[in-house]
């Protein structure tokens, strides 16, 4: 589900006869249609995978050693003394920590569980927003469970992913006791919490020609994140994405 999501945010970005590099450091794990790829020792700039997409290539496993502009404006990226130049760059904010600034904390779970949540009619994958009134916060908070059926998991287990903003900073983990609250009891497999840094861009990118993506915030449904490509590519391209006239097909390359 990640990686279908995924592709297709990258594809609304390359959608450009422009050159174009698109850098994207991911919270969830990127897996490619036959599965996870190892690291492997580069034989160039971005070889241990590639996707061609419109005339875009989408270079992962491939490290960033800087990022160079000239008169303010973006000119190249660097690695391993090698040099790739473009008409401008699309990242998110882990590779301009110059260019950003933080809005706030979010705390999430991803926990691993062998039965689902309980009483959502035996459904497989399901989406609960807790209201800020009713937990008495400023923030909402949101819960979703996946299974076998959406491929994250083996079949008859479940991954359930909690999210909210954090205002207990002393404590971060019980700002989300409610969502755990509701997770079937014993059957926890294995729970993972963790506290991240919200960051949003300085500027617009338009002179720069530097475009930073805002950090993932506490929704598990992605829509602010899918609003905030969307928002990208109309800075970047001086208009609105069209669904309508998008083109057909791909051709992808698996190299290294």
């Amino acid at each position: 589900v990640m990686s279908i999501w995924l592709y297709d945010v990258l594809r609304c970005l390359c959608l450009s006869e422009n050159l174009i590099l698109v850098l994207m450091f991911f919270f969830f794990f990127f897996q490619a249609e036959d599965g996870i790829r190892d690291a492997q020792e580069s034989r160039g700039l971005g070889d241990v995978y590639k996707r061609q997409v419109y005339g875009g290539t989408y270079m992962l496993g491939t490290a960033v050693d800087k990022v160079n502009f000239v008169d303010g404006k973006f000119d190249s990226i660097e690695h391993k003394g090698q040099t790739c130049k473009a008409k401008f760059i699309v990242g998110d904010p882990s590779y301009f920590q110059d260019r950003v600034k933080t809005k706030g904390k979010v705390v999430r779970a991803i926990v691993l569980m062998s039965k689902p949540i309980p009483d959502i009619n035996d459904s497989q994958s399901c989406q609960i927003i807790i209201p800020q009134k009713e937990l008495k916060r400023t923030h909402d908070m949101y819960v979703l469970q996946l299974a076998g059926e959406n491929k994250v998991c083996p079949d008859g287990t479940y991954v359930a992913i909690i999210g909210t903003t954090v205002e207990n900073f002393a404590n971060p983990e019980a700002d989300i006791e409610a969502g755990l609250k509701l997770l079937p009891a014993g059957a926890i497999i294995e729970k993972f919490i963790s506290v991240s840094d919200i960051y949003e861009p300085l500027d617009d990118g338009v002179a720069s020609k530097c475009f930073v993506s805002k950090s993932y915030d506490s929704a598990t449904h992605f829509e602010s994140a899918a609003e905030n490509i969307l928002e990208m590519f109309h800075r970047i391209h001086g208009k609105p994405y069209n669904f309508d006239t998008a083109k057909k097909g791909d051709e992808e390359e698996t190299v290294g």
